[in-house]
């Protein structure tokens, strides 16, 4: 049986609409609109050291939450048109960021291609001649490892995963089930990340743990 429970929820002191993820009636994590992305924060369990779930099962609640948070604030764009202008800010914002990188490469598909990124913020990719081609995701930051690890008290490899050398996640199967259990932060009493590099990361680990676990 799922335990857990998304909740979409309009407070007076929030601009947008806030996801709030549950397990057995607790509060995980919230996801929250804030400066232009998505901002995840993990919560401390109130009476144990770590969270522990099915992996598929969290990211699953994970990814649910921010499709229906996605659809219910007010600040995503409806028409064709509203949609050609938000991509037009993005362009203009990656385009015009002052830490941005490029990168040239050349693909079997379009041939010379230039990706331009912004620290934490995606790319953009386009032909050598100037066509855009489309939207990139954001590169992980330096912040996140993944490390696939042989432990003493573990039987099998596990997938661990640290943020500035702090490890906040762990992924196992010994109990022939993939599990994920999240720490709790040392330093305050929560985790936060923005959303969509902490999905990238997870499904990465999930990835490469089951490739090498």
């Amino acid at each position: 049986m799922n335990k857990f429970k998304i909740n979409i929820v309009n407070y007076f002191d929030k601009e947008s609409s806030v996801g709030e993820i549950y397990y057995d009636n607790t509060q995980l994590a919230e996801i929250a609109y804030k400066d232009d992305r998505f901002i995840l924060q993990l919560y401390f369990h109130p009476s144990k050291k770590y969270w522990e779930f099915p992996l598929d099962e969290a990211l699953g609640a994970l990814f649910q939450a921010n499709e229906r948070l996605r659809e219910k604030n007010a600040y995503l764009a409806e028409t064709p048109e509203q949609v050609n202008e938000k991509a037009k800010e993005i362009l203009e914002k990656l385009i015009n960021h002052p830490g941005k990188k490029t990168i040239k490469a050349e693909l079997h598909r379009f041939g010379k291609i230039v990706d331009i990124y912004a620290p934490g913020a995606g790319g953009a990719r386009y032909t050598e001649a100037g066509e855009f081609l489309g939207f990139l995701e954001p590169q992980w930051p330096d912040k996140f490892t993944i490390t696939i690890a042989s432990l003493p008290d573990r039987e099998r490899l596990v997938a661990e995963v640290f943020y500035n050398n702090v490890q906040w996640a762990e992924i196992s199967d010994e109990t022939n089930q993939i599990l994920i259990q999240f720490y709790s932060y040392p330093k305050q009493d929560h985790w936060e990340f923005f959303l969509d590099e902490a999905l990238q990361v997870l499904k990465a680990a999930r990835h490469k743990f089951v490739e090498l676990g």
